[in-house]
């Protein structure tokens, strides 16, 4: 399964996007998850040495998405409204606090998130340096 394509939001729009898949999948199936993003499943039915999973995008980007510096929260702030937070993004983002039925709680997914989420760090930062060490860690199982 690969999850490689930009999904459609209110501040970006998929202009084009290609998904290439070395050595050539016997079947391919692509369908949209609960979330909203598009999810490719692939089987490769032939022995092979080296897989390769290349994605492009052309992304639209609209206007500048970034946070203003007053409106940006340490985490633990940011963390604490969640639970209250009746718009949609603070639905979105509460429906993510839950254990899953396919990965459980474990304490050392929590040690590894605090490497990043030290306190008073704000949470785009946090987030960002989670997702960095998560990509750098992914890479080097390869």
């Amino acid at each position: 399964m690969a999850c490689l394509k930009p999904r459609t939001m209110a501040h970006q729009q998929p202009a084009k996007s290609e998904l290439h898949i070395q050595p050539r999948p016997a079947t391919r199936t692509e369908r949209v998850d609960f979330f909203g993003n598009l999810l490719c499943f692939f089987t490769i039915q032939e022995p092979h040495r080296e897989l390769i999973v290349e994605a492009r995008s052309e992304v639209t980007v609209n206007g500048n998405t970034a946070p203003l510096p007053q409106q940006v929260l340490p985490w633990e702030e940011a963390a604490k409204l969640v639970p209250n937070d009746c718009s949609a993004a603070g639905l979105e983002a509460y429906q993510f606090g839950f254990e899953s039925p396919r990965i459980r709680v474990r304490p050392e997914f929590a040690d590894y998130a605090l490497q990043s989420f030290t306190p008073g760090r704000p949470m785009p930062e946090a987030l960002l340096d989670l997702t960095a060490r998560c990509l750098l860690y992914t890479s080097r199982c390869v």
